[in-house]
């Protein structure tokens, strides 16, 4: 089955020079940007994180990951342990291997951080968003990632404090069914959602189109007002008084990962905890 690839997504997000209709079968400028680090949260531990991004990067020409430039942290100094409730290729350690090897494709300079811990509650994710702050935080600035959220909760803004490092901006998705989650309302953080991207069934497979998961997460927040930065003129009468959620698309369709040491062919950008 067709795949994109680091060269192909970097080229349709522009991070290298255009080539029409982005094919992925020629395609093989990489991006090489990034700068400064980018923190990835995740529940459990992901023992092959390493090996498995040495992997993804030597098939596709990236810059090889190292001790250096990737490190694992375990967010309370233990090590978590493996996502208990998967025996195969589901659940969290897949969803580090998603998150870590596209991180490297699209800005290779960056150092990353997986930040894990021991449960996907949102105690324990908290914590792993402090720890991955503070890295963040100390590396000089970048951003920091999460492919996790849960349902909206009164009083869920009085959590932002973890989303407010010096220099960093937060990342989270807006989940893989409809409806709107916390952390990806909060005004602190970047709601991100899934695309999918078609092509073409000629001899280059050439961009068709880009469209919205139908069943993605988005919509107006229950809980959260509005921000400055979403009441432009031009947004009067769309928005409301609350916070509408899904302010980033990033581009899906089919994705090569590595996981336990072994190609896993993934279509969409990622699962979600309830």
């Amino acid at each position: 089955m067709l795949a994109e690839t680091p060269a192909s997504l970097a080229c349709v997000y522009g991070l290298v020079a255009k080539t029409t209709g982005f094919p992925p079968l020629t395609l093989t400028t990489n991006a090489t940007g990034g700068s400064l680090a980018i923190a990835i949260v995740d529940a459990y531990e992901s023992s092959t994180a390493l090996t498995d991004l040495q992997s993804y990067s030597s098939q596709f020409g990236l810059p090889a990951p190292s001790a250096s430039n990737f490190t694992v942290v375990f967010a309370t100094g233990t090590n978590p342990g493996p996502d208990p409730s998967t025996t195969n290729i589901r659940g969290w350690e897949l969803e580090a291997a998603l998150d870590v090897d596209m991180a490297h494709a699209m800005a290779p300079s960056a150092h990353i951080y997986l930040v894990e811990v021991a449960s996907a509650s949102n105690t324990d994710l908290y914590v792993a968003e402090d720890k991955a702050t503070q890295l963040v935080v100390a590396a000089g600035g970048g951003e920091v990632t999460n492919s996790w959220g849960g349902a909206e909760f009164s009083g869920e803004t009085s959590f932002d404090t973890h989303f407010a490092g010096a220099n960093v901006v937060y990342f989270a998705s807006t989940g893989d069914d409809p409806g709107v989650e916390y952390p990806s309302t909060s005004s602190k953080v970047v709601a991100a959602g899934g695309t999918s991207l078609s092509r073409n069934l000629d001899a280059t497979f050439s961009y068709r189109l880009d469209t919205s998961w139908v069943d993605g997460g988005g919509g107006p927040s229950l809980f959260v007002a509005t921000p400055s930065y979403q009441s432009a003129p031009e947004s009067a009468g769309r928005i409301g008084s609350f916070r509408l959620q899904r302010q980033l698309r990033q581009r899906g369709g089919h994705l090569v990962v590595y996981y336990r040491r072994d190609q896993c062919l993934l279509a969409g950008a990622g699962r979600h905890r309830q």
